[in-house]
């Protein structure tokens, strides 16, 4: 090749696969009649198809993706298509059955789950709202649903027990509770 065409072209006539990529007699690669590429498969049903349960520890179907220096996966297994971590962390989870969404757990039971710890000193999911100027978290724990400022401190505190809600404290004992005025 001169590099002015392609180094390799196949031609393949009729209804047979183009090509059959074999380890032994192990088809790893298969392009079917019509140009969809099976990976674990001979009868890949869709442009790309990849089959198979040969990842580290994971019995899922599986594709990696990453720079080279991590071990990042994406794949789709019998209850859901996750995204792990480098580290081997499940990541986000998608429920195949309904659809819902989960960060931080394997079996998300809402629509958007969030689950896990992000602040230092705190033991509460959260979600971090921001600009490029500060942040701003809501989170939900076992004794309250509280709302941070940038600064980390709790601006607004809903205690789970009661409904009481607080400004400026983060033990409300009446109904609204704000310290040091309005």
């Amino acid at each position: 090749n001169d590099g002015t065409g392609p180094a390799l072209i196949v031609n393949q006539n009729g209804v047979q696969a183009i090509a059959d990529f074999r380890d032994d007699t192990t088809s790893v690669m298969y392009i079917a009649n019509g140009g969809n590429i099976g990976l674990g498969t001979t009868n890949p049903s869709n442009k790309l198809s990849i089959q198979g349960s040969t990842l580290s520890a994971y019995t899922n179907s599986a594709m990696k993706l990453g720079d080279g220096s991590g071990n990042e996966y994406i794949g789709a297994g019998t209850t859901n298509i996750s995204v792990w971590t480098n580290g081997g962390t499940q990541a986000i989870a998608i429920s195949q059955s309904n659809a819902n969404i989960g960060f931080g757990t394997t079996n998300p039971s809402n629509l958007l789950t969030l689950q896990g710890s992000s602040l230092s000193n705190s033991n509460q999911a959260q979600l971090k709202l921001g600009d490029s100027t500060g942040n701003a978290y809501i989170g939900a724990g076992t004794t309250n649903i509280s709302i941070w400022t940038s600064n980390g401190s709790q601006a607004l505190v809903i205690s789970q027990s009661n409904a009481n809600i607080g400004i400026g404290t983060t033990n409300p004992s009446s109904l609204l509770q704000v310290v040091n005025g309005v």
